[in-house]
């Protein structure tokens, strides 16, 4: 088991490598929960995200000179891992799965790390690095599954208390259980008292599930759009300490997480992936009750791929209501569109894009659906907008394209 101590050790292990993140007070969260909200802005940490702290701790352990080390990675603790491997002087294998954006396999290269693309997933590429790491005989940096990683990762409690000893609690993502892991022990260690609580992806729910059936459970899948903590299974360890250690665990979707992401962007100029928005997407969507809490939400990182931002921030935009798309059957004329769009306009509503679909097979003859992209300003509006054009005898509905 992980202890106190060892957190500490690996505290001192970090100083002058890492960054000690700020943690910030936010009036606005605040306001919107109850609570007296901060954030942990691991965002702001060296290579992106927390993960350095686990992967540096590990590595600098390994004293055998000329020491290979491999890991599996979607990204973060991939460039984690490069870079404690650089600082350590020793040569780092980082398996990717296939899908991994372009834009974290080059940043992983640039600190001097060998990339291999293999596996659709995580689980699968972890697969391909331990057997790589086999051929190899060296070090397999786990990035959960090791009592120097989680050691590491708690030293961001350690921050947090030495910066504010009355916090009431802390709300951490979940993936594998690494990081809350090691949070928990320290937190816990230091003040009986505070609250650990777990936020995971509806999509990549492996420790809530294990958690409540009390047993390990594998999912058949990973599916959310926060690849940070998209993995199918936990281990032994981190299930162990999370069981004793945690509070609770809380469950966000990915339509949440997504206006979350936008949120920050927009309101609090912060970059954040999806693993990095989802502490504050549990406080906000009220997952969690923090009214009248001092607590600190862990973001855990900032390295999210520019397309991947693209498609989040749609997604945000519909969640919000300030992005709709709607489909309409028209007749097949001249001037009809023209009259269409003069409606919506007098709306105020601005129309980003038109699709025509004359060729549908579903369609009657001389007649066209058409999909409009539409820029709003809430719920009120769009619904304002269907009722005045079913009034007028439109057929139309929201559609999820």
């Amino acid at each position: 088991m992980v202890k106190l101590s060892d957190v500490q050790d690996a505290q001192k292990v970090l100083k002058g490598i890492i960054n000690e993140t700020p943690l910030d007070y936010s009036e606005k969260y605040s306001n919107i929960t109850g609570g007296n909200i901060f954030l942990k802005l691991e965002n702001l940490q060296r290579t992106g995200s927390v993960k350095v702290r686990g992967a540096y701790s590990k590595i600098a352990s390994i004293k055998k000179k000329g020491a290979k080390v491999t890991t599996a990675s979607a990204g973060n603790q991939a460039q984690g891992v490069a870079f404690a491997a650089a600082k350590c002087g020793k040569k780092a294998t980082i398996v990717m799965p296939v899908v991994t954006p372009v834009e974290k396999v080059e940043a992983t290269r640039n600190y001097g790390a060998e990339v291999v693309l293999e596996g659709k997933d995580f689980d699968e590429a972890c697969d391909v690095a331990k057997e790589i790491n086999e051929k190899n005989k060296g070090a397999y940096i786990s990035s959960y599954d090791d009592p120097k990683v989680i050691a590491g990762h708690g030293t961001v409690a350690l921050e947090i208390l030495e910066k504010a000893p009355d916090m009431q609690a802390i709300v951490v993502p979940v993936g594998a259980g690494g990081l809350i892991s090691g949070i928990a022990v320290a937190a816990k260690s230091i003040n009986p008292d505070i609250k650990i609580i777990g936020v995971q992806s509806s999509g990549s729910a492996a420790m809530k599930t294990s958690i409540d059936t009390k047993k390990l459970h594998m999912l058949e899948y990973a599916n959310t759009i926060a690849d940070g903590v998209a993995v199918r299974h936990v281990c032994k360890r981190t299930f162990d300490l999370t069981k004793k250690y945690v509070d609770e665990i809380v469950l966000v979707d990915d339509e949440e997480i997504a206006s979350v992401i936008i949120m920050m962007l927009e309101r609090s100029k912060l970059l954040v992936e999806g693993a990095g928005a989802m502490a504050l997407t549990a406080a906000l969507y009220g997952k969690v009750s923090l009214h009248g809490l001092k607590t600190a939400l862990v973001v855990s990182g900032g390295n999210i791929a520019i397309s991947t931002l693209a498609k989040i921030m749609e997604r945000g935009l519909v969640k919000s209501g300030r992005l709709v798309h709607i489909c309409i059957d028209l007749p097949d004329a001249p001037g009809v569109l023209s009259l269409l769009t003069g409606i919506i306009g007098d709306f105020g509503i601005n129309i980003l894009n038109i699709e025509h679909g004359r060729n549908t097979f579903d369609l009657p003859f001389r007649k066209t659906k058409i999909d409009f992209k539409l820029e709003v300003k809430g719920f009120d509006e769009v619904n304002a907008l269907l009722k005045e054009l079913r009034s007028r005898g439109y057929e139309v509905e929201i559609t999820a394209k």
